[in-house]
């Protein structure tokens, strides 16, 4: 009978102290909040696709991430994800989310062509860029923050198309991306578009693997600045999938894929998903599975992106 009395206090200590231990669970671990970190492919699948190290974030900016540290996301950033009805960010401060620019093209291309290198990215601008129109912006991702190497595989193709090139050193993979996807508008709004003829409604976002998550990410919760995708061998995230209501319409995209990577089946769904929203979507193949497409394949993407009136009609 004694083990019997000894045993129940026990449990009856156990049970009152279940709420104590409840409250003592991190906040950051539940929720929204990891939703996008908890799934996100792992750093070391960017090794075999180029793994590069940037350097630290600008001390005391706000939003700045030095890389490889995990940025973290609010339920308020999740929940102001707009509809297609909606493209306003609702969870942005006044003054910086929400880009702003002259309704008219800058009289004269006043700015430095060439290869600049900050320490949260590098930006490149072809020479020749002419004054009284703008020009679309390449952003670029990686799987391992690879900014020199984006440079490398899209600095030809910019200036083929006449496009500015933002190469991202910071978002790799295993980090949560959408919070500092915020600090790549505000960086755009307040160094890059004063300086340069860009429209900062018309940047195309492209990227490999996780890179290409990172685009598509770029699109779902920036629809207002992303017009186009170009995504190799890289996903749709899960979490944007389930929100089929707030995933904006009428864009275009791209899918560089290979018949022998591990994502293709899920990117052939994503497809699908994106003609749901009224995307005009190319789907081009190429042999040798999960890599960055070929060069001349990555051309064709972006010529046709260029050429789509989700783009085009913005640049007139």
């Amino acid at each position: 009978m004694k083990k019997y009395k000894e045993l129940f206090l026990v449990l009856m200590l156990l049970v009152m102290s279940l709420p104590q231990l409840a409250q003592s669970q991190p906040e950051s671990e539940t929720g929204v909040d990891a939703a996008y970190s908890e799934n996100a492919p792992t750093s070391e699948a960017a090794d075999a696709l180029g793994n590069g190290q940037g350097s630290a974030a600008a001390e005391g900016e706000e939003g700045a991430v030095a890389p490889g540290e995990e940025a973290s996301v609010s339920e308020s950033d999740v929940d102001a994800v707009p509809t297609h009805e909606s493209v306003a960010d609702e969870s942005a401060d006044p003054g910086q989310e929400q880009m702003s620019e002259a309704d008219t093209a800058p009289a004269a291309a006043d700015y430095e062509p060439g290869l600049i290198e900050e320490n949260e990215y590098f930006l490149y601008a072809p020479e020749g860029l002419e004054g009284g129109r703008f020009y679309p912006l390449i952003v670029a991702f990686s799987p391992g923050g690879n900014g020199r190497g984006l440079i490398k595989d899209w600095q030809g193709l910019a200036d083929k198309h006449g496009c500015v090139l933002f190469a991202s050193k910071i978002v790799k993979n295993g980090m949560n991306i959408p919070a500092y996807l915020k600090r790549i508008v505000k960086l755009i709004d307040e160094r890059i578009a004063p300086k340069y003829p860009i429209k900062t409604d018309c940047i195309i976002a492209v990227g490999t693997s996780g890179g290409g998550m990172a685009s598509h990410l770029f699109s779902f919760f920036h629809p207002d600045t992303v017009a186009g995708v170009i995504s190799s061998v890289g996903y749709i995230h899960e979490n944007s999938l389930k929100q089929f209501d707030k995933y904006p319409y009428n864009k275009a995209c791209v899918f560089l894929t290979s018949p022998t990577d591990f994502n293709y089946k899920l990117m052939k769904e994503d497809e699908k998903f994106l003609k749901k929203h009224d995307w005009n979507t190319l789907w081009i193949e190429f042999e040798g599975g999960h890599r960055t497409g070929p060069l001349e394949l990555r051309d064709e993407a972006l010529e046709w992106i260029l050429a789509q009136s989700e783009v085009a009609d913005k640049l007139r």
